[in-house]
């Protein structure tokens, strides 16, 4: 992991996400609109992360006039590992697109286990910290996702989509998906999965362009920043907020933030928060 070991920051998701020697970091873009004076803070967040992250977070959007936010809630369908070695005897007696469905879930599920027990009591959930915040009458929903207690059906599955990009690559890549996430849930039950892990991945899945496109296009996340950006406009033409806050995912931040700036929004700040200390 050279890069834990320079200075050298490795930029993310078109820079909205730097990893450095000293931790992971994200941005809060203060924007603004010529003509109204209306003010955007648009919050790219990390889904685990810093209780002082969270606090900043917190006081940006404290002053909003409404705040429009994804909702963050997880399944446990998918915490158990992923079989693994001597679990299989034979790879092609498994469905190797389910299995690889499963791993990846299961990984990205199982990192709220991992930062309740890898030693860093100061670490804390999104979801967990934001829950009650979420029933505020000026926070809205502004999601395709239904919202975190919502009894509303929701017909796409992000897991069939997985399923459906998946089966599309070539065998061998196939396989080299699988073991990646695979290996590292077993590291979580193991508990051996550490946050330099968690960072180290991050430039890993950036990376691999094939794979990185596959996990935006099966989250919908063009469609979903499109839907926030609906909501926008509504709160906008109904109530002229001075001041509009935006929590949404970091990945969700350069297709939001061209879509503020075709409404004619101007970046006049942005500060750089640490989200996780390595």
């Amino acid at each position: 992991m050279p890069y834990l070991t320079t200075d050298r920051a490795v930029c993310l998701l078109e820079g909205e996400q730097i990893v450095s020697r000293s931790g992971v970091y994200s941005f809060i873009h203060t924007y603004e609109h010529p003509a109204s004076g209306r003010k955007v803070f648009l919050c790219g967040m990390s889904h685990v992360g810093q209780k002082d992250y969270y606090r900043v977070i917190r006081d940006c959007l404290a002053g909003c006039d409404f705040v429009l936010y994804e909702p963050i809630s997880l399944t446990g369908r998918y915490k158990r590992r992923p079989p693994m070695g001597e679990e299989i005897e034979d790879i092609e007696d498994i469905d190797i697109n389910e299995a690889i469905v499963f791993a990846i879930l299961a990984y990205y599920i199982r990192l709220e286990e991992v930062f309740g027990f890898c030693g860093s009591p100061e670490l804390t959930l999104e979801g967990k910290v934001f829950k009650e915040f979420y029933k505020r009458e000026n926070w809205i929903h502004a999601d395709l996702l239904p919202d975190v207690d919502s009894e509303d059906s929701f017909e796409y599955s992000p897991s069939e989509a997985l399923r459906k990009h998946i089966s599309r690559l070539p065998k061998a890549r196939r396989l080299e998906i699988f073991y990646f996430f695979a290996s590292r849930v077993m590291r979580m039950e193991e508990r051996t999965f550490t946050k330099r892990d968690f960072a180290w991945d991050l430039t890993a899945l950036d990376s691999q362009k094939d794979l990185f496109k596959i996990l935006v296009g099966s989250t919908l996340q063009k469609k979903r920043d499109r839907k926030c950006f609906e909501v926008f406009d509504s709160v906008v033409e109904q109530h002229n907020p001075g001041i509009v806050g935006i929590k949404f995912g970091v990945a969700h931040m350069p297709y939001q933030r061209r879509l503020l700036e075709t409404r004619g929004y101007k970046l006049v700040g942005s500060k750089k928060v640490c989200c996780v200390r390595l």
